[in-house]
């Protein structure tokens, strides 16, 4: 968004020391022979710099269309008054780990759950099945 302007036209005030206006003249005598030439020099790098002005304060009025306004600030001001502080973040990242641990302890349980009756089942199974085989015969 960063409009890179060079200022290389711009003349500096040291280009127009005001000893020279008062004096009216190039050289401090007040009335020297290029008094003519230098307001005419004067006059082009003030339309010089007339017109970079013009192309600074265009590209200050695009820029500044980008801008909040006042109204537009004190809403944010008001919607951050329910924004999420640091500490929210903090605590809610602790309630995620304790629910995490309390899960996997869950999870622990209930495989416990359903692998001793399971391995109980199989083994009966398998007694019942030589028992069969043997007692059978």
């Amino acid at each position: 968004m960063g409009n890179n302007v060079e200022y290389s036209n711009v003349a500096s005030l040291k280009d127009f020391p005001r000893e020279k206006w008062k004096k009216g003249g190039s050289d401090g005598n007040g009335g020297g022979g290029n008094s003519m030439d230098d307001l005419k020099k004067r006059v082009e790098r003030t339309e010089e710099n007339i017109a970079q002005i013009k192309i600074d304060l265009a590209t200050l009025t695009t820029r500044s269309e980008n801008f909040a306004t006042k109204a537009t600030l004190d809403s944010l001001v008001v919607r951050s008054e329910t924004f999420a502080t640091k500490a929210d973040f903090e605590s809610l990242r602790t309630e995620i780990y304790k629910a995490k641990a309390e899960l996997a302890n869950n999870i622990n349980s209930i495989s416990r759950s359903i692998w001793i009756p399971l391995t109980v089942g199989l083994v009966g199974g398998l007694l019942l099945w030589v028992a069969k085989i043997f007692l059978l015969k």
